[in-house]
């Protein structure tokens, strides 16, 4: 097996159309975290220490989204309540 290794230090210069493309969408990324699109009772912590190395309440939050969402999506009835069992 060949293994190819790129050294990253801040000796390289930066391409500057990379460059331009990335900042071209770092305005709207930061304004469109800034918007707030839900609330919780609960403190969700979804720090990268918390869920690397333990289950963490985002990850179960996360984790029942999809299930409602697949039911809802995928096969009918109420998904609410299948949702809630699984």
């Amino acid at each position: 097996m060949i293994s190819h290794h790129c050294t990253l230090v801040s000796a390289r210069h930066a391409d500057p159309d990379t460059a331009a493309d990335v900042r071209q969408f770092l305005e709207p990324i930061t304004e469109t975290f800034k918007r707030v699109i839900g609330r919780s009772h609960v403190f969700l912590d979804g720090t990268r220490a918390s869920c690397r190395l333990n289950e963490c309440n985002l990850g179960e939050f996360r984790r029942a989204h999809r299930v409602t969402l697949c039911v809802c999506v995928c096969g009918g009835g109420d998904a609410g309540a299948q949702a809630s069992a699984s």
